[in-house]
Order: structure tokens, then sequence, then C-alpha cells
């Protein structure tokens, strides 16, 4: 008989030291068009793409736009780049997964100005969810120093009327004893 397929035992998240991460998701070819279409004017450094951000229609502008030199991510090697991408993103997934910090943004269709709302939507969220955190545990700890000094203040009054109660007693004892003892005759 076939083993049926492997069942993992369920997961408990733990803390990581690393508050969020985001999963940028998008089809292939989108992810190929907003790199290849990108544009620099040499003379003036300005940034185009042609898709979202289009150089004027000055032919002479249109004839200075190179590609932007990125030695650390040439364009020839942008399809093995991203064909390695979609071969191990699934490991790193699981990986996050076991912290609960990966956020997923599906960018098809967002503009750069979208993709930025919505990332800072959820980072302001969690910020907004660790203050009320920060607010609660500050409330926690001061109400257990309230009550902790409530107790200390509790036990130093009992520990006073104790005293008080002893010494009015060892007062009471020496007047008796003063009293009991018969006075010389002369």
């Amino acid at each position: 008989a076939l083993p049926g397929p492997r069942i993992d035992p369920p997961f408990e998240v733990i803390q990581s030291g690393i508050d969020m991460v985001f999963n940028l998701k998008n089809e292939v070819g989108v992810t190929l068009r907003r790199s290849l279409g990108r544009r620099l004017d040499p003379m003036t450094g300005e940034q185009y793409h042609l898709e979202t951000s289009r150089p004027p229609y000055d032919l002479v502008c249109k004839e200075r736009l190179v590609e932007p030199e990125d030695p650390e991510n040439p364009s020839d090697n942008l399809s093995l780049q991203v064909l390695s991408h979609e071969t191990r993103v699934e490991g790193i997934e699981d990986i996050f997964a076991k912290f609960g910090n990966m956020k997923v943004v599906n960018t098809d269709g967002l503009t750069n100005d979208g993709v930025f709302a919505v990332i800072s939507k959820q980072i302001d969220a969690y910020l907004e969810k660790q203050a009320e955190e920060a607010k609660k545990l500050a409330k926690e700890r001061a109400d257990a120093k309230a009550a902790e000094e409530e107790k200390l203040s509790a036990e130093e009054e009992a520990k006073r009327i104790e005293e008080e109660k002893a010494a009015m007693k060892l007062e009471d004892e020496e007047q008796e004893g003063e009293s009991a003892v018969p006075e010389p005759e002369p």
C-alpha cells in the first residue's frame, strides 16, 4: 500500500525578533513588465517607466533614455531571479508562518502608491495593536505595584498595631507590678 499524504503536525506560533514581513505577490508577467519597463534619462537623472510614468513626447528625450544599470540585478538575469524566487517562496512562507508575522500583499493592478497605502495601513494597524498591548501591560504592572504597596502598607500597619499592643501590654504589666510590690514599712 502506498503511504498517504504527509500531514504536518499543527504548530504553535512563536515570538520572532522581526515584527512584520511583507510578501508582495503578483503575476510573473507583471514583475517582468515592471522591471523591464524602467528607463533613465542620463542627462537629467529623471526616471521613467514605459507603462506607468511615461517620458515626455519629446523625441530627443526618448532617444537618450537607457535602461538603468543595476550590477546587482542585471536585466539579463531577471528571468532566472524570478524563477529562483518562485521555486523558493513557498519554503520562505512556511518559515515565516511559524512566527505569524508575514503579510501577503497582492500587488496586481496596484500602483506604487497603492502598494504603499496597503502596506502603511497594515503597519499602522500593527503599531496601534502594539500600543494597546503596551498600555494594557503598563496598567497591569501599575495595578500589581499598587496591590503590592497596599499589601506592604497593610502589613506595616498590622505590625505597628501589634507593636503598640505589645507596648501597652508591657506598660500595663509594669503598672501592675508596681502596685503589687508592697511598700516597705517604716
